[in-house]
């Protein structure tokens, strides 16, 4: 019965667990309870040196409204402690974080604001997991919120939430403290230790119930047949032995009992876990008066007899049940092997009691049991008679006895050592223990040699890491954690007898710090030495270690100056020739703080001045009395990157400008101005950056003020190593996130960790390329905000998340580059995301939230511009463009002139048409054909080149070759991309193709491709394309299907009016570098136009550098020409004459009649407007909806004047959003409301006022 209760409880547990990521202790710090078998809470950080970006990851049961929280204290107590809470609301769709302080036991949110130093606030729950994301400034001018700089011990814990925003008291079982204060700026990995308490409760129980009760029913109730003839003190054996077992469990559950008291600790998120206690509470007030019982016990021939042993036997099954329970309990920590040796436990006692229960049966009698003295004189009247009879009983069945004998030696064993093994499973020591060593564990004048044998016995692991955590002069922290067990103490360490490389050493004057420095002599995966501890050094000072190549992550390590002494000291006097180190506050590509390597001169603790390698010299006459006068400064340089200069502790910008190595050597000379003139200009914009998210390929560049003013090309792009593509000014657009939906990589770097996984790995990650075209696909309908798309293998995400992080990706990639050249604020920069001028006004609002939402860009600092105006900026100043036959002066176009954009991009193809005029001087852009295009770039190429290896080789193979061999067909389309990119069409020549080494295992290869292709040749695993086989993977983008392609879209444009005359046609993107486009437009155009074709030297870099100059320049377009139709949903009075009571669009209110659904325009196809030019609608607010807020939907059409609203194919007319009034006030409705729509910028824009004038807040929302 007991063992069935126990199955049915191991059913119903709900304590569930969920894995944690790798990057613990790598990339991010972490807090866990560090599971065997996995984690119920996780909370993450790291610091970008303003802000530590936090998540907290809870195992919750439910959606209901719950939070989860991280606390800072200088002290292990929840008092005086700053909270940060996470709270999920609304059936987990609201998420939102708030600060709080904890006086003594009470929590009250921090006052007056209390998101203040909050950001970026994210949260899911998926499969029970509870998922928050926020972002916390590293300082506060609040008291209660702490500062980040400091290292505390972190609580957790997590609890329900009620009224929207108040957080309850937490849930015990759900709580945790951290054994020691950590560092959050640091990358540490910190496992939450288990309260001794609770396991030595655990632990006296189970000794107390599994063992000594257990026994003793056994052996009242089976074994005292074995003694029934022996006595000792007048009392039988059997019934001794049965008392001192039952004795000493009642001990033992008191002192079990006491333990748990004294530490007050409850459980209780669950009825499972709430069970615990009260069941523990029943067991106790039993064993409490269970010597009442005794006393009270019927005789043999009552019939309340049966009660009493049906009692003792209930006590016994709730005890065992509650021991379970407690094993389950996330306090417990407990690993699952103890569940498992505790439910064979339970089987075998079952398993003895049928065994035992057959040997009754076949003895023929029932056992009697007799629990006392005076029972037993009541059947055997003297001791005589007794023997007699169980002398008798082993004459007539010797089995019995022995069998019986031989199963209470196996019982007692059995009992005794799973028990001790559940014990000994659930380890009293704490995981994540750290070794505190103090200076008089430390020999004298010798480096500590740590074997095994001074390592803690009882544990499961074989080293201890140690914990060091402070930081040294530069910053730097020693001796950090590594999750993979690096800094682990080698048993067959000798002590170090070369001086030859300088280590580490604490001096021994610092008494207050505990923990001391391990030497170990291997490298890590950067190849850098660990830290050792020196056997002679005793200095405060901290030395370096020799190592003189590159590690992996491209960081220089520390080199040794001659002097033996490479440190930074206010007094030192030094040599140019040496190399000293510098704080550089940002993370490599391994996620570790570097120090950079820069060549310095004349350091004092006033100035340090950095530049770059080819250094010619420099020369400083400080003639400052104070810091209201100047430093003047000449340097000879022939690159400068950077020239800074320290005032009064703070670094200041000098000089941004950056030149190319091919540039003279040149000599500048400047003055440095005091701290409170260097700010000049500080609210304007300092640099434009351009942000490029594109089909296949992705990038960024940037722009500075003074570069823009000297020459507006002068815009710097970031070259990115892809691959066999070599060098390019992008790199690939995909995105690799892991199982948490957390960033991983981008690019090029991307694809191959990608490639590089196994299958099973590989399901677990989300890897996304394209997705750029899943906006297009929903370019005529209304948008989702939440909107999901698919990566490569079916699993789904939200498209902006996905869209965000690229976003972010770049941003901070944008930034470092920016960094490496000039010292600036984010404020300073202006953010401009390119996008195609065919996307609708829904998929830019999207982009724009997807920017705020996970890249953290505001609003006001992001601008969006259409790809082709973008590059018609950029032609506008290129001094040259090139036509294969001629080369062309553009450098300013002249006045009238017509200029056809084809923008040929990864995915799309936007086409828009200018008219250049010239005003003061400037030329200027006026659209005079609306935009069109379609989904006819480049990746249909990749496309066809794909179908015609699916073809060839059956869909089953390809796609399990995709699946298994994802490397190597990686490789086919990167070298296959290089052939689309340098094939000349004219040369008629052939191309070849390398293959991978999947494909050419496969058998008859040759076969299935002359099946496909007809003629071919495949040598020494390279295969020949003829030009007219490899110019028809080209066919679905010039052609297209059903003919509608790029070639039909360009010869339709001619038949308008507007491109009469048309001088130029400007081919640039990445698509257009392919001669064999450029020759099929040209075909195209010499039977329409004879407009001359010119192709810009490196077209794929065109868009993204004129978007860098867009942020300087928008005022470069004078029109532009609406795309759409744009309107609102009205009713029309009937009339016969034109409307039909059959139509759908037919409504009837009373003796009323209309038309429903009419479309409303209020701006028409094909219209023009000017930048900021307003269209304006009025209209009476007559009713507020339940939330109090009043919208007007929008529609969008693709014809000029559509009749209705509703379009039942959704191919012509679609709601486009609404125009939102969030809070109304009810006192205006019934008056006259004019919202002013601006169309003739990148984006629809609103606003409006009432008719006494008064601005009334309202919003575009185009995304549902």
């Amino acid at each position: 019965m007991n063992v069935l209760l126990l199955w049915l409880c191991f059913l119903i547990d709900t304590h569930a667990l969920f894995t944690p990521d790798n990057d613990c202790g790598k990339t991010k710090g972490c807090y866990s309870d560090c599971g065997d078998e996995g984690t119920t809470f996780l909370i993450s950080w790291t610091s970008d040196g303003t802000a530590v970006n936090f998540t907290i990851q809870v195992e919750l049961a439910s959606n209901a409204d719950q939070y989860g929280a991280i606390g800072l204290s200088n002290s292990q107590s929840m008092g005086d402690t700053s909270v940060t809470s996470c709270l999920m609301t609304n059936s987990a769709t609201t998420f939102t974080a708030q600060n709080s302080y904890n006086t003594g036991r009470s929590n009250s949110p921090v006052t007056p604001n209390p998101t203040d130093g909050l950001s970026g606030e994210t949260g899911s729950y998926i499969g029970n997991v509870f998922t928050c994301s926020f972002a916390r400034t590293l300082t506060n001018t609040n008291a209660q919120v702490f500062d980040l700089n400091s290292d505390y011990y972190i609580l957790y814990a997590r609890g329900s939430v009620s009224g929207g925003n108040t957080i309850q008291q937490h849930a015990v079982s759900g709580r945790s403290v951290s054994s020691v204060k950590v560092d959050l700026q640091s990358l540490t990995n910190v496992c939450a230790e288990v309260d001794m308490r609770v396991k030595a409760h655990g632990c006296i129980a189970i000794i107390a119930w599994m063992i000594f009760a257990n026994l003793g029913y056994f052996i009242a109730r089976y074994y005292k047949p074995l003694w029934s003839s022996k006595k000792v003190f007048g009392s039988d054996i059997w019934f001794l032995i049965h008392r001192i077992l039952m004795v000493s469990a009642a001990v033992l559950t008191i002192i079990s009992f006491g333990v748990i008291i004294q530490g007050k600790f409850t459980v209780g998120s669950n009825n499972f876990e709430r069970s615990h206690p009260y069941i523990g509470i029943i067991v106790f007030c039993f064993v409490i008066i269970n010597p009442i019982l005794g006393i009270l016990r019927p005789d043999k021939q009552s019939k309340y007899r049966q009660l009493g042993f049906c009692i003792g036997a209930g006590v016994l099954i709730l005890g065992l049940i509650n021991i379970f329970i407690g094993i389950r309990l996330e306090e417990t920590d407990t690993s699952n092997q103890a569940y498992y040796v505790f439910l064979g436990y339970e089987s075998f006692q079952i398993a003895m009691i049928v065994i035992l229960e057959v040997l009754k049966f076949l003895e023929g009698k029932q056992a009697k049991p007799v629990e006392s003295d005076r029972e037993m004189t009541a059947v055997n009247n003297d001791g005589v008679a007794d023997k007699e009879e169980a002398k008798k009983d082993k004459e007539n069945q010797p089995y019995a006895w022995t069998v019986k004998l031989i199963l209470l030696c196996v019982h007692v064993v059995v009992t005794v050592i799973l028990p001790l093994a559940v014990v000994g499973i659930n380890k009293i020591s704490p995981k994540g223990q750290v070794w505190s060593i103090t200076e008089k564990d430390i020999p004298k004048r010798r480096v500590w040699n740590i074997t095994e044998k001074d390592i803690p016995k009882k544990t499961s692991v074989e080293y201890y890491r140690i914990r060091y955590p402070q930081k040294d002069k530069c910053g730097i922290l020693q001796n950090k954690i590594s999750p993979k067990g690096q800094n682990k103490i080698s048993p067959k360490e000798k002590e170090l007898q070369s001086v030859d490389i300088l280590q580490n050493k604490i001096s021994p004057k610092r008494t207050s710090v505990e923990y001391y420095r391990i030497r170990y002599p291997q490298k890590d995966k950067c190849g850098v030495l660990q830290n050792k501890i020196s056997p002679e050094r005793t200095s405060v000072e901290y030395y370096r270690i020799r190592h003189h190549q590159k590690n992996k992550c491209g960081i220089l390590q520390n080199k040794i100056s001659p002097k033996g002494q490479n440190k930074i000291s206010p007094k030192e006097q030094v040599s140019p020739k040496e190399y000293y180190r510098i704080r550089y506050p940002q993370k490599d590509k391994c996620g570790v703080l570097q120090n950079k390597i820069s060549q310095v001169w004349n350091i004092t603790e006033r100035t340090i001045v950095q530049v770059d390698v080819q250094l010619i010299g420099v020369t400083w006459a400080d003639t400052r009395r104070s810091t209201e006068e100047y430093v003047k400064y000449t340097v000879d340089v022939k690159r400068i990157l950077k020239v800074t200069y320290v005032i009064d502790g703070t670094l200041k910008h000098i000089n941004c400008s950056v030149r190319t190595s091919s540039e003279p050597s040149t000599q500048m000379s400047g003055i440095i101005a005091a701290p409170n003139e260097l700010d000049v200009n500080s609210s304007g914009v300092l640099v434009s950056v351009a942000l490029d998210i594109g089909t296949s390929f992705s990038g960024f560049a940037f722009l500075t003020r003074n570069d823009f003013k000297i020459n507006p090309l002068r815009v710097h792009c970031k070259h990115w190593h892809v691959g066999e593509l070599g060098t390019l000014y992008k790199t690939k657009s995909i995105i690799l996130l892991n199982q948490m939906k957390e960033f991983v990589a981008f690019g090029y770097d991307a694809e191959n960790m990608y490639a590089q996984m196994s299958v099973d790995e590989a399901k677990e990650y989300y890897y996304f390329r394209y997705f750029k075209m899943a906006l297009y696909k929903v370019h005529h309908q209304e948008l989702r905000r939440n909107m999901k798309i698919e990566d490569e293998s079916g699993k789904k995400m939200p498209a902006y998340k996905v869209f965000g992080e690229a976003i972010k990706f770049l941003k901070d990639a944008a930034l470092e580059e920016l960094m490496k050249s000039c010292v600036i604020k984010e404020t300073d920069v202006r953010w401009i995301i390119t996008l195609p001028a065919i996307w609708s006004e829904s998929a830019k609002q999207f982009m724009v939230y997807a920017s705020k939402e996970v890249a953290g860009i505001a609003e006001d600092k992001l601008e969006i511009t259409l790809e082709p105006e973008s590059a018609a900026l950029c032609c506008n100043y290129l001094a040259l463009e090139r036509n294969e036959e001629t080369s062309v002066n553009l450098k300013t176009f002249d006045n009238g002139r017509k200029i056809m954009v084809l923008d040929l991009g990864g995915g799309t193809v936007d086409i828009t048409t200018y008219q250049v005029t010239t005003t003061e001087g400037k030329n200027k852009l006026r659209e005079i054909y609306k935009a069109t295009g379609g989904p006819w770039g480049g990746r249909k190429v990749d496309e066809a080149f794909e179908d015609f290896w699916r073809k060839c080789l059956g869909t089953e193979t390809w796609e399990q070759l995709k699946l298994e061999f994802r490397d190597e067909i990686y490789e086919l389309f990167n070298r296959f991309e290089i052939q689309k990119r340098s094939y000349k069409h004219e040369s008629r020549g052939e191309i070849l193709l390398t293959l991978p080494e999947c494909i050419r295992e496969i058998e008859g290869l040759s076969g299935l491709l002359r099946k496909q292709i007809g003629d071919v040749s495949i040598k020494r695993g390279k295969v020949t394309f003829k030009n007219e086989i490899f110019t028809t993977f080209f066919d679905a983008s010039l052609k297209g299907i059903n003919g509608e392609g790029l070639i039909k879209t360009v010869d339709d444009l001619f038949s308008n009016e507007e491109m009469a005359d048309l001088y130029a046609v400007l081919m640039v993107g990445g698509f257009s570098e392919s001669s064999i486009v450029q020759s099929a437009i040209k075909e195209t155009l010499s039977q329409k136009s004879e407009a001359k074709v010119f192709v810009p030297t490196d077209p794929g870099s065109v868009v993204l550098k004129g978007a860098a100059i867009y942020g300087f320049e928008q005022d470069i377009i004078m029109e532009r020409v609406i795309r759409h139709t744009y309107g609102i949903s009205t009713r029309e009075t009937f009339d016969e004459e034109k409307h039909s009571r059959s139509s759908a669009h037919y409504h009837k209110v009373e003796r009323n009649e209309f038309i429903e659904d009419k479309f409303h325009p209020l701006i028409r196809a094909g219209d023009t407007f000017r930048p900021g030019e307003q269209k304006t609608h009025t209209f009476n607010a007559v009713a507020v909806n339940s939330s109090g807020s009043l919208e007007i939907e929008m529609y969008a059409s693709t014809e000029r004047d559509p009749e209705y609203t509703s379009d039942p194919h959704g191919n012509t007319t679609w709601k486009l959003g609404c125009v939102s009034f969030p809070k109304f006030d009810k006192q205006y409705l019934g008056t006259t409301v004019t919202v002013n729509m601006t169309f003739g910028s990148t984006r629809l824009l609103v606003n409006a006022k009432l008719e006494n004038g008064d601005d009334v807040d309202c919003s575009l929302n185009l995304l549902k």
